[in-house]
């Protein structure tokens, strides 16, 4: 049993740790932050249902996790799609990110519909449909942004579309010849499903290093334009206070404050 599902536990492990990985470095960076966070936890969800779905995993926890587990997988199938949607509202502006949000909350209410039906008796699967149509309505409108580059310069806030439109590309057609062999009766090998992910969150990843590395030169040319600033200010202050018979002169000196409040500037007090 172990041997036939040794792909699924392989894989599951290895994006359990990208996204582990991901959600450890988020925190201790300027910026960027919430969209490695979404992706941590968009591999780490995905490398879970992997690894809950596979019987000898299964096999292998306490009694009492084992119980948990299909509420697990439920809440997983339903609840990654809205991660991986929060991920990409990181990466979108004007009404792309409109169209993203309202994917979003339609996620979420067929989350909703669809946990809640499982835990009071229902199918896991029931309103799994109306989960795939909101996945593939999302997808499709990312694909057409990331095809049409006047679309990707207005609504997509990344430097290289190529990487993310490849990575998008390659995961949709993987998403579609997996669907079509079902209906063909085929069956295709569970690796290819999980190699077209792994392109499509590298791609995002990707992308995210270079937002992140373009955000912190900008703010180190910034702290350095400051830092040049409060040099300018000092040197033009008086060395001495000017001594008057009969007049006593007091002088206070506050320098103004900066401090970062968003990735992309400065918020002054």
């Amino acid at each position: 049993m172990l041997r036939g599902q040794l792909v699924e536990i392989i894989s599951g492990t290895v994006f359990v740790f990208i996204g582990l990985t991901a959600c450890a470095i988020a925190p201790i960076r300027r910026s960027g932050v919430r969209l490695f966070l979404w992706l941590g936890i968009w591999s780490a969800m995905y490398g879970t249902g992997l690894l809950t779905r596979s019987p000898a995993v299964v096999a292998a926890l306490p009694n009492w996790f084992q119980i948990g587990v299909p509420y697990a997988n439920a809440i997983n199938a339903y609840m990654v799609v809205v991660v991986a949607f929060l991920a990409f509202l990181e990466l979108s502006v004007g009404r792309l990110r409109l169209v993203i949000q309202i994917v979003i909350v339609a996620g979420i209410g067929v989350s909703v519909a669809g946990i809640g039906w499982f835990v009071f008796g229902g199918s896991e699967d029931k309103f799994i449909r109306y989960n795939h149509l909101v996945t593939v309505c999302g997808l499709l409108v990312l694909l057409m942004v990331l095809a049409v580059k006047k679309l990707s310069d207005k609504f997509l806030v990344f430097l290289n579309r190529r990487v993310l439109a490849a990575g998008t590309l390659v995961f949709v057609s993987v998403a579609l010849w997996v669907n079509l062999s079902r209906t063909l009766q085929y069956e295709t090998p569970r690796l290819v499903n999980h190699l077209g992910f792994a392109a499509f969150l590298l791609s995002l990843g990707y992308v995210g290093v270079q937002m992140l590395s373009a955000s912190e030169r900008r703010l180190l040319s910034i702290e350095k334009e400051l830092e040049v600033a409060r040099q300018l200010q000092f040197s033009i202050l008086p060395i001495a206070i000017p001594e008057i018979q009969n007049l006593r002169i007091a002088v206070s000196y506050q320098a103004l404050s900066a401090r970062l409040c968003n990735p992309g500037g400065y918020h002054r007090e």
